[in-house]
């Protein structure tokens, strides 16, 4: 059993290097009499002692444990420190841009306020971002990201092509409403965005317009939908719902699922549906 030093030399290893070159030159039995001078154990063998995971591996665990989930301990665990904390710089700066946007509009806010906005300095931001057209970006890729993410599921849901647009139509108005700042900024400031970053947004803006037109296309061949160009009654559902935004507020006459019920009702009746 390895014997440390009184309490007073119990320190790093760093600490303890500089006191055995500064210490004269003694026997063990003299300066510690009774004690074996040893050092203390390194870091590696005190991490096996207490059992700690590395960084990138999974917590130990019991195989006979039912209620052991190998992939909850590899979301927590797989991923480097460095990249968590990336990640988490990066999602505190979209969010504090996308405010600031909201309020000062895109050209009225620097990197630099946004910077100063979340206490920090300057490389803090540009750690992550070297261009505020980047964070624009960003911002505008998540919300359009949401909108066909709502839009595809709702197609998957069950019942008749009537139900499924009305469910298309209350969840976007959900994503329009839930998150208005980042779709204001989204609509707002598109004509700031880089040229291939634009290319990108209207790519998938158009696979919601698309994936709406396919819908509306399904519920006329059933008989259900009475439209004469699909392509036109998609864009103006498309942009009914969008530009909620613009009209909606928190202490308003109805309430978010008030409004989501309205945009149902109404985008059935762009599509021709009689009840």
């Amino acid at each position: 059993m390895s014997v440390w030093p009184t309490t007073r030399y119990r320190a790093t290893s760093v600490s303890w290097m500089i006191f055995r070159a500064r210490r004269p030159a003694r026997s063990s039995a003299s300066y510690w009499p009774g004690r074996r001078r040893t050092h203390p154990p390194r870091l590696p063998t005190l991490l096996k002692q207490q059992r700690l995971p590395r960084a990138g591996r999974p917590l130990p665990h019991n195989p006979e444990d039912q209620n052991f989930d190998s992939r909850d301990s590899r979301s927590a665990h797989t991923m480097p420190m460095r990249e968590q904390l990336r990640n988490f710089k990066k999602e505190r700066i979209m969010q504090e841009a996308e405010r600031l946007f909201f309020e000062r509009g895109f050209r009225g806010t620097s990197l630099e306020a946004i910077a100063d906005s979340m206490g920090m300095t300057k490389p803090f931001v540009y750690g992550i971002y070297d261009k505020k057209t980047d964070i624009l970006y960003d911002i505008s890729l998540r919300n359009i990201s949401m909108s066909l993410e709502a839009v595809e599921s709702a197609r998957q849901t069950g019942g008749t092509p009537a139900d499924r647009l009305a469910e298309v139509a209350r969840r976007l108005t959900r994503v329009c409403i839930e998150h208005r700042e980042a779709v204001t900024v989204f609509f707002r400031e598109e004509a700031s965005l880089e040229p291939e970053h634009l290319l990108v947004i209207n790519d998938m803006k158009g696979r919601v317009d698309r994936a709406i037109g396919e819908l509306l296309q399904e519920g006329v061949a059933a008989g259900i939908f009475q439209v004469s160009d699909v392509r036109i009654a998609a864009l103006a559902i498309g942009g009914m719902i969008s530009w909620t935004y613009s009209w909606y507020r928190p202490a308003g006459r109805l309430s978010a699922e008030d409004i989501q019920s309205q945009m149902a009702l109404l985008a059935l009746r762009v599509a021709g549906f009689k009840t």
